[in-house]
C-alpha cells in the first residue's frame, strides 16, 4: 500500500479539496491519509465561506499520520490561516518523502483562503520537492507580473525550488506548462480542451503528481503524466 498524506480543506461541493484528493489518490492506486485544514462552503462557481480547524487539531492529525504510516509523499493544498503555515512547516521539517505544494491562495472564483503569502514562501517553499502554481499563484508567490514566458522564467527563478507552472490560466489555443528545476526547463504543450468542468483541477493535478512521485516516477515524467491524466479526467466530468 502506498500512503500519500493529503493536507487540505473539505469542499462541500465535492469537486475540490480533500474530497477530490481522496478520489484522485484512489484512482492512482494510493491510500490517501488526510489532515483537514478547514471546512469550506463551496459550489462549482466559487468559495463562499471557510473556517479553519484549530491548530491543536491540525497538529494531532499530522502527528498521527506521520507517526503511524510510511508516508511516501505529501500533498499540501489549501491552508485557512497563517498560523497553520507554522504548524505544517514544523510537522514536515523532518519528512524525507517528496512534498508537493499546491499554493491555493484563492479558488478560481470566490473568497480567498490564505492572505499572508510571505509566511508561506518563507516556511513552506524550502521544504517542497515541487510547487504547482497557476499564473495568478505564481505572480503572488514571486510578487511579479506573470503574463509572458519571460516573466514566468523570472518569477520561477526567484522561488529557488522546482516549479511546475500549470498552463490553464494562460491564453492561447494550446496549453503550455513549464517545469523548471536546477536551471533546466521542460516545456509541455497539449491541446486546450473545452472542459465542461474546471473546478478542482489544481487539486487533482497536485494529488496526481504526489501519487506518481510516491510510486517512484521521476519529476519530469510525473508532471507530464499527471497533467495529461487531469485533462482526461476533467473531460469525462458530467455537464
Amino acid at each position: 500500500m502506498t500512503f500519500v498524506l493529503c493536507v487540505s480543506a473539505s469542499d462541500s461541493s465535492g469537486g475540490a479539496g480533500m474530497q477530490r484528493d481522496v478520489a484522485v489518490a484512489r484512482a492512482h492506486g494510493c491510500h490517501a491519509l488526510s489532515a483537514l485544514t478547514g471546512i469550506t462552503v463551496q459550489t462549482h462557481s466559487g468559495l463562499l465561506h471557510a473556517e479553519a480547524v484549530s491548530l491543536a487539531l491540525l497538529r494531532r492529525q499530522l502527528e498521527a499520520c506521520l507517526t503511524h504510516y510510511p508516508v511516501a509523499a505529501v500533498k499540501v493544498g489549501a491552508l485557512c490561516d497563517v498560523e497553520q503555515v507554522g504548524v505544517l512547516a514544523d510537522a514536515l521539517s523532518g519528512v524525507t518523502a517528496p512534498i508537493v505544494l499546491d499554493p491555493v491562495f484563492a479558488p478560481t472564483a470566490g473568497a480567498a483562503f490564505l492572505h499572508d503569502v510571505a509566511a508561506y514562501r518563507e516556511r513552506l517553499l524550502p521544504l517542497a520537492a515541487v510547487v504547482t502554481p497557476n499564473r495568478q499563484e505564481l505572480a503572488r508567490l514571486a510578487e511579479l507580473p506573470v503574463d509572458t514566458p519571460e516573466q514566468v522564467e523570472a518569477a520561477v527563478l526567484l522561488l529557488t525550488v522546482p516549479v511546475f507552472v500549470t498552463g490553464g490560466h494562460f491564453a492561447g489555443e494550446e496549453i503550455v506548462e513549464w517545469l523548471v528545476r536546477r536551471g533546466e526547463v521542460d516545456v509541455f504543450r497539449k491541446p486546450r480542451l473545452s472542459l465542461r468542468e474546471t473546478h478542482g483541477t489544481g487539486c487533482a493535478l497536485s494529488t496526481a503528481l504526489a501519487c506518481r512521485l510516491a510510486q517512484g516516477e521521476p519529476l519530469s515524467v510525473a508532471c507530464r503524466a499527471a497533467s495529461a491524466w487531469v485533462g482526461e479526467a476533467q473531460g469525462r466530468c458530467p455537464s
